[in-house]
Formats: C-alpha cells, sequence, structure tokens
C-alpha cells in the first residue's frame, strides 16, 4: 500500500513540474530582454573601425605569417626537448589547412591576450570583437 502512495505523489509532482513550464514569460523577463536587446545595439561596431582593426593587425601579423607560409610549403624540425631530438614536420599539402593572413593574424592576437586598449580591452576582446 505504501508504494501506491509513492507512485500517486510522484506522479502529481510530475504533473505540477511540466506545467511550470507552459507559463508565459513574466514582466520582468520581457523587461531585461529588452534593456538586453538595448544594450547590444549599443555595442554595435562600427565598420570603418572594425576594417581599420583588421587591417593594421593584419599588417602587423604580415612578417609572420610570410613564415608561416614557407613553413607550410617547406616542411619545418620542431623540438620537444630542448634540441635533444627534432620531428621533422613535413610540408603542408592541403591548400585548405593553410591559414590565410586575416585567420593567422586572428590566431596571434588571441595568443597575446595583453591589454591593447586604454580602456583595458585585450587583444583577444578586440580580435573577437572585430573578426
Amino acid at each position: 500500500m505504501g508504494s501506491a502512495i509513492y507512485a500517486k505523489m510522484f506522479k502529481q509532482q510530475l504533473n505540477k513540474d511540466s506545467h511550470e513550464y507552459d507559463h508565459k514569460p513574466a514582466e520582468s523577463d520581457v523587461a531585461q530582454a529588452k534593456f538586453i536587446n538595448a544594450k547590444m545595439k549599443k555595442m554595435r561596431i562600427d565598420p570603418e573601425k572594425k576594417k581599420t582593426y583588421q587591417d593594421s593587425v593584419q599588417t602587423l601579423h604580415k612578417k609572420g605569417h610570410e613564415n608561416y607560409l614557407k613553413k607550410q610549403r617547406e616542411g619545418y624540425s620542431t623540438s620537444d626537448d630542448d634540441g635533444q631530438t627534432f620531428n621533422k614536420i613535413p610540408p603542408q599539402t592541403d591548400p585548405t589547412k593553410v591559414k590565410s593572413l586575416k585567420e593567422y593574424a586572428y590566431a596571434m592576437e588571441i595568443a597575446k591576450g595583453g591589454s591593447v586598449t586604454k580602456d583595458g580591452k585585450t587583444a583577444a576582446q578586440l580580435a573577437r570583437e572585430n573578426k
């Protein structure tokens, strides 16, 4: 008899829980969504500033990208143990796996992660915003 009571209580709780998710959003939820949307509109990035940033970052990393391309075309050696042994990395034959200048610059900015603006925005944040 006891298990039947528990089963009935469990079924009632299950029905109660399923009805909780069928409600309309509260006014506070709607107000919060409107507030977030308004903030997001203010955060839109000026396309001209985005292009200027991308151009400057790509110019900054152009020499590194040239070295990267040379390594990808010719292959290179790398050492995991301070020069004791070397592993030969063969040339990249799949052109889809070689990063463009834009992708390379983005990856380098993310790797930096240091502060680059007087506002304290990191290079990673700027790179994500202006991708």
